[in-house]
């Protein structure tokens, strides 16, 4: 059984980070996206496939800035950094 966390964590690997970065910036993450959106505190660790896609749009769009502000601390060469920028369209 995938997990909401799992689902996202796959998605940054896909985006070029390690499973261990992964696991550091979400641990750093994690808590202040609860702080944004407090209903979602108990997402992290349900079935990821009880939700639709959208809330993983929504929960991506809280994360991402949270996460590059991580690479930026920890890794900020990281060649993978692009994939987490807001893209204009």
């Amino acid at each position: 059984m995938e997990t909401v966390a799992e689902r996202i964590k796959e998605q940054m690997v896909r985006y070029g980070m390690s499973g261990s970065q992964a696991d550091a910036a979400l641990e750093e993450a994690i808590p202040k996206v609860n702080e944004l959106m407090p209903d979602y505190k108990e997402i992290w660790a349900k079935r990821a496939d009880s939700y639709p896609p959208i809330i993983y749009s929504l929960i991506w769009v809280s994360l991402r800035p949270l996460i590059l502000s991580w690479i930026d601390v920890n890794i900020p060469q990281a060649w993978y950094r692009p994939m987490f920028e807001r893209k204009n369209k």
